[in-house]
């Protein structure tokens, strides 16, 4: 069973996977334990709470309460982001160590952050394509916000602009200095 304290060490590697996908030294111990039945209990709820919160509240109330979240989760590992405040170039390294790519576009003064999930979305809260709403994503989007604005020492403009749980091949986003 996890406790509080495991929970929000995981909540990055977690709800917030798609971005935070530099984070999986903790999913991946996670996974080498055996999964509990109240998390496959969890996932089944927190999806079905995502859709009904999309329906009753609508995409942007929605959106601004999981990119709230993601911030949140984000910050759980400033520990480590911290290390690359004011050295981009540092952070980009370090997250194509860890399975994404960040590109930066001179022209446009912008950084594409692509992380390739695979077969299946890895957030340990999804209850999979079709079960969970894409407006889930939006958590990564304040997960990126929020580590970015750290190493670029200024928050800056973040765009979900393709995930797994809309029909992407990829999640990418896009992140504009400000």
């Amino acid at each position: 069973m996890l406790d509080r304290k495991e929970f929000l060490k995981g909540c990055a590697g977690g709800l917030c996977a798609c971005a935070a996908s530099v984070c999986l030294p903790v999913a991946a111990e996670a996974a080498a334990k055996p999964e509990d039945w109240r998390l496959q209990f969890v996932k089944q709820r927190y999806a079905k709470l995502m859709d009904i919160l999309s329906r009753r509240m609508g995409t942007e109330g929605v959106s601004g309460a999981l990119q709230e979240l993601g911030s949140f989760c984000a910050a759980q590992r400033d520990e480590t982001t911290n290390k690359f405040r004011g050295k981009v170039e540092d952070y980009r390294k370090f997250l194509g160590e860890h399975g994404s790519t960040a590109n930066y576009d001179t022209e446009r003064g912008v950084y594409t952050l692509v992380y390739d999930p695979g077969s299946t979305c890895p957030c340990s809260f999804a209850g999979g394509v079709g079960k969970t709403p894409g407006t889930m994503c939006d958590c990564s989007v304040g997960w990126a916000r929020h580590n970015w604005g750290i190493v670029l020492e200024s928050e800056p403009k973040v765009e979900l602009k393709e995930s797994f749980l809309r029909g992407g091949k990829v999640c990418k986003f896009e992140i504009t200095p400000v």
